[in-house]
């Protein structure tokens, strides 16, 4: 290899350098400005993901239907009511907006085949007529609408 061919490489390895550079700063403003729009960013693997669903609204819901229900269904608690409250949000979200399955899950912060079958669990449920779900999902969708 000639010295020219090789000075040739090392300068096209620096332009590459530096417009990575230049891409980085344009994503570090754009994450910036999500955020600063009520916007989570998550950062895994050195990919970010992003949730369109705003944080802000999503935790002013979350809030006014805990006061409305008077359960805390944001705990990891197991308990019948908690787990049926947050799988409704998990479907309301997914009819009424129709994010994906892992953008659910990371507001959630869980994992997507959860969410899939949170939806799937209030689809079976409402299709067999259980008043128990039906109920819950009459008093959250009202709360639900306001904010989504």
């Amino acid at each position: 290899m000639k010295v020219e061919e090789i000075d040739e490489i090392k300068s096209t390895i620096t332009k590459c350098i530096h417009t990575m550079m230049d891409c980085r700063k344009i994503i570090d403003e754009c994450n910036d400005r999500l955020i600063s729009a009520g916007y989570v960013i998550y950062h895994q693997n050195t990919k970010y993901k992003y949730s369109l669903i705003n944080n802000d609204k999503f935790n002013f819901m979350c809030n006014e239907v805990k006061e409305s229900l008077n359960v805390n269904f944001q705990s990891k608690n197991r308990k019948q009511e908690h787990v049926a409250i947050r799988f409704i949000l998990m479907f309301l979200l997914k009819q009424t907006k129709q994010h994906s399955f892992p953008e659910i899950g990371r507001v959630f912060r869980i994992d997507h085949s959860t969410v899939m079958h949170g939806v799937q669990v209030v689809k079976n449920m409402i299709s067999i007529n259980d008043q128990f779900y039906i109920d819950y999902l009459e008093e959250i969708r009202p709360i639900f609408n306001k904010y989504f």
